[in-house]
């Protein structure tokens, strides 16, 4: 991996409940999980991040999909929110 990739960051705080709830219901996992694995933490971001871009949860199997080279560059492009958390 780059180190790239250990720049990407992302403020949990900016998360909605309903978010979080969405990726809960897309990906059966529950919030815990989510947020405390750092690849279920990446897929989260691309999830959130897509969400918020079409206004509609995308399917967390196309996430799941992604190669880590393009779910980086989708979240590198998009503006963040005041980042913090990785």
């Amino acid at each position: 991996m780059t180190d790239k990739a250990e720049q990407i960051t992302f403020d949990v705080d900016t998360l909605t409940l309903g978010e979080l709830a969405a990726a809960e219901t897309a990906s059966g996992l529950d919030s815990s999980t989510l947020l405390s694995r750092s690849a279920h933490r990446l897929l989260l971001v691309v999830f959130v991040q897509r969400l918020r871009s079409s206004g509609k949860p995308p399917s967390w199997q196309d996430v799941e999909n992604l190669r880590l080279q393009d779910a980086r560059s989708s979240i590198s492009d998009s503006p963040q929110d005041n980042p913090s958390e990785t």
